[in-house]
């Protein structure tokens, strides 16, 4: 699908925390103590809603307006442990695993990508914060990072509880 510029847009559409700060420093000090040195690229604590899709042409800022007016800030969001995706053994993008009560506000924003997307809208992964994800293959991650990393995740305790954000939908060209 292309803008009436002819450029691709392609989106996400998430959430984002209000404890930022302390997430990113779990996500900094994790990062550092498994000295994956550049390996991995850091995100910014968010929660995606609804993964990548197609926009229709010229519909974003329409599909941003009606995705902001859902009411999601304040929703609370509890942090369950850090964890890995796919597995240990193959680790992809290490995420904190919360539980959030927003079925409701999910299935509005769902339908408004719906209406605005010209692709596949496909459903979400379970309540994740994303905090590291990987840009190397599993040749390439050794037993000694794979170890501290395990060793990471099973002793990490310190997570705080922390609240959603306006929702907001993420235009990538």
């Amino acid at each position: 699908m292309h803008t009436g510029d002819g450029i691709l847009s392609r989106a996400y559409i998430c959430s984002g925390v209000t404890d930022e700060l302390s997430i990113v420093s779990l996500r900094d000090t994790l990062y550092q103590q498994i000295g994956f040195n550049g390996e991995y690229y850091r995100k910014r604590p968010h929660i995606t809603l609804v993964p990548p899709f197609s926009v229709k042409d010229g519909k974003d800022k329409e599909l941003k307006k009606a995705v902001r007016q859902v009411r999601l800030a304040g929703k609370e969001v509890k942090t369950e442990r850090i964890g890995v995706y796919e597995n240990i053994h193959n680790p992809h993008t290490i995420l904190l695993r919360v539980k959030v009560d927003i079925e409701e506000e999910e299935k509005q924003i769902r339908k408004h990508a719906k209406r605005y997307s010209n692709s596949k809208v496909r459903e979400r992964a379970s309540p994740h914060i994303t905090l590291l994800k990987s840009r190397v293959s599993e040749q390439e991650l050794d037993r000694q990072k794979k170890r501290r990393l395990q060793e990471e995740i099973k002793n990490r305790v310190a997570l705080r509880d922390t609240e959603l954000t306006k929702p907001n939908v993420v235009i990538r060209d």
